[in-house]
């Protein structure tokens, strides 16, 4: 004979959105065994958002719950560079390069050679995957969402070099040896989403994106997406453009995709890139939410351990546009390509 086996369902990561307070308390009550132990499950808390590890089964029931707003799974968001080389240093000091002549991109936006005065310092925050100790590039804040991002140097901060470029394009500072950035004066909030392969759960985003607007920052830089709709993010961007945030984020590097989230929703700015001539790179992902096009072929930025990096990308376009949105630059210019 053969006996019979019981049957045990896998689990997945469900991110849960419910309507009030209590409500969260008597989901957490009747799931006390599936409540995610991520870090950031303790700050979504107060946002009436939950991570919780069920069964198929036990999400169907849940989602027929009244008070559940939604359940989705915790689905991954990848950041928007399509390629990076980074040279040594050594190698750039052997070309006897001055990279500030290489930026063409700050031409192209029609960047005055000299700093402007007297800029404002608004605060910026950056969601990316952290940023390493730079001279060059200061940071008011460096904020790991969870344990598993947290960095114990922080020179090793950022594991694969996209937020110090994103960083750097910002804000790094114009002291004649390697970039220019294009908001010196801007306060950059580093809050660390993107693991080392500029990965992160929804769950990472939507609490990234809460810690923006807890710090009172006035522009959120996402170069990253995904092309999954959520309305547990959707309800976290409402929340950051309510609270009087700018919110830009990259278009996505697909050719003949749509747009990417969060840059397809109507309260986030959506970032193309264009070349050299000021065409729009063929492999930008396309739609009409896109919004505005910036530099995003061949850009020198700031990399890891004092070198440059040249990146390409909607990453890198949309680091600009917040950059100069935050100086009042692209205000100022009516001719962006």
């Amino acid at each position: 004979t053969v006996q019979a086996t019981e049957y045990e369902e896998s689990t997945t990561e469900y991110v849960v959105q419910l309507e009030d307070a209590q409500s969260v308390e008597e989901v957490l009550e009747e799931n006390a065994e599936a409540v995610s132990e991520k870090e950031e499950s303790d700050d979504l808390k107060e946002e009436q958002v939950l991570v919780l590890n069920l069964t198929p089964s036990e999400a169907e029931a849940l989602e027929n719950r009244e008070d559940v707003v939604s359940i989705e799974e915790n689905i991954i968001f990848q950041g928007s560079s399509a390629e990076v080389e980074e040279p040594t240093a050594k190698k750039k000091a052997a070309a006897g390069k001055d990279m500030r002549e290489e930026q063409w991109n700050l031409k192209a936006i029609h960047l005055p050679q000299e700093r402007e005065e007297n800029q404002d310092e608004i605060k910026v925050a950056v969601l990316d995957s952290g940023v390493s100790f730079d001279k060059d590039v200061p940071v008011e804040g460096n904020i790991a969402i969870s344990d598993v991002l947290e960095s114990e140097n922080v020179m090793f901060d950022d594991a694969s070099g996209h937020g110090t470029g994103i960083a750097g394009m910002i804000a790094a500072q114009d002291n004649e040896d390697r970039i220019r950035g294009i908001h010196p004066e801007a306060k950059v909030y580093s809050i660390r989403v993107l693991n080392e392969n500029n990965q992160a759960t929804l769950s990472q985003v939507i609490a990234g994106i809460y810690k923006a607007i807890d710090l009172d920052c006035k522009i959120l830089n996402m170069s990253f997406g995904t092309m999954t709709d959520s309305e547990a993010l959707h309800q976290a961007v409402r929340s950051a453009y309510d609270a009087g945030m700018l919110l830009v984020a990259a278009g996505g590097n697909t050719e003949g995709a749509s747009i990417e989230y969060p840059a397809a929703y109507p309260e986030v700015m959506a970032v193309g890139a264009t070349d050299n001539t000021g065409n729009k790179i063929q492999t930008t992902s396309d739609g009409e939410e896109l919004e505005i096009l910036a530099p995003g072929s061949q850009i020198p930025t700031t990399g890891l351990f004092g070198g440059v990096m040249i990146t390409e990308g909607t990453s890198i376009a949309t680091a600009q546009v917040s950059a100069a949105e935050s100086s009042g630059h692209v205000s100022k210019c009516s001719n962006w390509i």
